[in-house]
C-alpha cells in the first residue's frame, strides 16, 4: 500500500484498540503463515538493512551488482542481463518487497535466509561498522510472533507441531486450576507489545506444582508434591524425578526467577519461556496419564 493512499488501516500492539478489546491484534503464534502486518515488518526490516549497507560505500558497485545478480540467478533462476552493470540499481529491491508480500510463507522465509546469507557474506568483508542483520531480523520476529529464528545464518523453527499439540493438550485438561497457569504463561509470553518472560516461566512451572497438588490432594511445593505422587503409586522414573526438581530450583533459589525475575542475574528470555511452557505442557499431560493410569 502506498503512504500517500488517503485510507490506512491503522494497527498499533498495546494501543487503545487493542488494549480494549475493540479491535485485537493478532497473539496466534505464526507457523504456516505470515499476517501482512508481518510482511510489512519485514520488508521494512530488509529494506532499512540494505541501505545501512549501501549509504557508506564509496563504490557501492561493488556490493550491488554481485548482490543483485546473486538473488536473480541462485534464488530466482532467471537468466540475467548480459550487462552487469543493469544490476549496479536500487529498483530491485521492489522485486525482494514483492515477493515478501504475496508469497508463501516458507517461500519468504526461504529468501530471508538467502538474503542474510549475502548481507553476513558482505560483513565479513568489512573491517568496521558491522550491520546488523540476523539479530535485527530476530527481534522483528520475536515481536511479531514468529514461530521462527535465524541461527547461524539458518533460519529454523523455535517449535513445532507436537510442541502445540502439547501446550493445546495440557491447557485443556480437566484441570481449571492447571490450565489458567498454562494460558497465564502463554499469553505472558506472546504479549507482543510487552512480554513478560519471566512470569511467565513462574506460570509454567507453578501449572505442574498445581497438579502435583491436585494428585497430592493437598497444597504443597513441587518437590514435596512430586514426592508424594510417587507414594500415590504414580510411576516417575528417577531421572525424571531429579530433572524436575533441578527445573524447580532453576526457578527458585535465590537468583532464580521467582525471586528477582532473573536468572543469574540476567533477564529471563523467549527462548527459555518457550522451553519451559513446552516442558511443563508435556510434563502436566505426563502426570494426568500416569494418574489416570495408577488409578485404574
Amino acid at each position: 500500500m502506498n503512504a500517500s493512499n488517503a485510507s490506512m488501516e491503522v494497527s498499533i500492539r498495546g494501543g487503545f484498540s487493542d488494549r480494549n478489546g475493540i479491535k485485537k491484534e493478532n497473539t496466534t503464534l505464526q507457523i504456516e503463515e505470515l499476517d501482512e502486518k508481518t510482511r510489512n515488518a519485514i520488508c521494512n526490516a530488509i529494506t532499512d538493512i540494505y541501505n545501512e549497507f549501501t549509504k557508506s560505500m564509496y563504490d557501492v558497485s561493488r556490493f550491488r551488482i554481485p548482490f543483485w545478480k546473486k538473488i536473480f540467478s541462485e534464488a530466482y533462476h532467471i537468466v540475467l542481463e548480459a550487462n552487469e552493470r543493469l544490476y549496479d540499481s536500487d529498483r530491485y529491491l521492489q522485486t525482494l518487497i514483492n515477493t515478501i508480500k504475496t508469497a508463501d510463507y516458507s517461500d519468504v522465509l526461504s529468501l530471508v535466509e538467502f538474503v542474510v546469507a549475502l548481507f553476513n557474506a558482505e560483513n565479513r568483508r568489512r573491517i568496521n561498522n558491522e550491520v546488523e542483520t540476523s539479530s535485527k531480523l530476530n527481534s522483528l520476529f520475536e515481536k511479531e510472533y514468529v514461530g521462527y529464528r535465524i541461527v547461524n545464518g539458518i533460519v529454523i523453527p523455535i517449535t513445532d507441531n507436537m510442541e502445540i499439540k502439547s501446550i493445546e493438550k495440557a491447557i485443556a485438561s480437566p484441570y481449571e486450576r492447571v490450565n489458567g497457569h498454562l494460558q497465564s504463561a502463554l499469553r505472558l509470553m506472546s504479549n507482543r507489545n510487552n512480554p513478560d518472560y519471566s512470569n511467565s516461566i513462574k506460570e509454567s512451572i507453578s501449572a505442574v506444582e498445581g497438579m502435583c497438588n491436585i494428585i497430592a490432594g493437598h497444597s504443597c511445593t513441587l518437590k514435596d508434591g512430586l514426592k508424594e505422587v510417587r507414594n500415590k503409586g504414580v510411576y516417575i522414573h528417577e531421572a525424571l524425578f531429579i530433572a524436575f526438581i533441578k527445573l524447580y530450583g532453576y526457578t527458585n533459589d535465590e537468583t532464580g526467577i521467582r525471586h528477582d525475575g532473573n536468572l543469574d542475574g540476567e533477564k529471563a528470555t523467549f527462548e527459555e519461556a518457550q522451553f519451559m511452557i513446552v516442558a511443563c505442557s508435556a510434563f502436566v499431560n505426563y502426570l494426568i496419564g500416569k494418574n489416570y493410569k495408577s488409578s485404574e
